[in-house]
């Protein structure tokens, strides 16, 4: 499988952005089930394997429940649910509904938004208590790495034996607040540097406006993917395909880095390679 690149697919509206897809991002916070499902679908096809979903603020059970079911029932990606930068309280009866991952923050929020931020601690008690958790429910904890502080984080809680084997981390470069990190090629290689043996990791890049150029979101990724990593790309990450152009959703954002992995000679992970590779039970 080490040919085989994961595409992780967002799927919520992006959390910075031009005025010009201001309307565009307002009419997704309001997009159904059903379209959310359908656009899902469209990113498997696409060459996603996970999905990475939540709404703008935390959803009620039951939207979490129709969600979850309503993918299950129409697709097998694998399901991974966000919003790492809430409390545990908040998040813990997810896991009850069976999600195949949950984002968990190795170090605190700090970001800084269009139109909101977010600022909260986490400790590492709470950080302890989440995995612990997700291995008591069986969801796979997908580690969001800001800056190399959550790395530290990392090797700490690996030696504590708070994680199963392989680690799954995503390398954030570019998102705004207390926690930024330069999206550029140099902090990139910088990251994965330090990224401990035995983990395996994929990049998300949000720079502050739409960019062009060699640090492009896109090129990124496909550097991400030269180093031997995995790639997370749609609209809550980063909406546009070229300058301020947005993309018209998710999946023509996984369908434009798919091209490219292939291009590189390597393969598109299916849902099920996937599950081997990140040993999900």
């Amino acid at each position: 499988m080490e040919n085989k690149v994961i595409i992780t697919a967002t799927v919520a509206p992006t959390w910075v952005f031009v005025p010009e897809i201001q309307k565009k991002v307002e009419d997704k916070w309001q997009q159904t089930t059903e379209d959310l499902l359908q656009e899902i679908e469209r990113c498997r096809k696409a060459g996603a394997s996970i999905v990475h979903v939540h709404g703008n603020k935390p959803w009620s059970k039951e939207k979490w429940k129709d969600v979850i079911e309503g993918i299950r029932s129409t697709s097998d990606i694998l399901i991974q649910v966000g919003l790492s930068g809430r409390p545990m309280e908040e998040r813990r009866e997810l896991l009850d509904l069976k999600p195949d991952m949950c984002s968990v923050r190795l170090t605190h929020s700090d970001e800084r938004y269009t139109i909101h931020s977010a600022n909260l601690l986490h400790t590492m008690d709470e950080i302890r208590e989440y995995l612990l958790l997700c291995r008591e429910k069986n969801v796979k904890p997908e580690l969001e790495c800001h800056n190399e502080g959550a790395l530290w984080n990392l090797n700490y809680i690996m030696n504590k034996g708070w994680l199963d084997m392989p680690p799954f981390l995503t390398l954030f470069l570019g998102w705004p607040g207390g926690t930024w990190t330069p999206p550029t090629m140099e902090e990139l290689i910088s990251r994965v540097k330090l990224v401990p043996e035995g983990c395996i990791y994929q990049t998300s890049i949000m720079p502050d406006k739409p960019e062009d150029g060699i640090n492009s979101p896109f090129n990124l990724s496909v550097l991400t993917v030269m180093l031997g990593g995995h790639v997370r790309v749609g609209t809550e990450d980063y909406p546009y395909v070229s300058g301020k152009i947005a993309a018209k959703d998710s999946s023509e954002l996984v369908e434009r880095i798919s091209k490219a992995v292939i291009a590189l000679g390597k393969g598109i992970a299916t849902p099920s390679e996937t599950r081997n590779i990140l040993n999900i039970r």
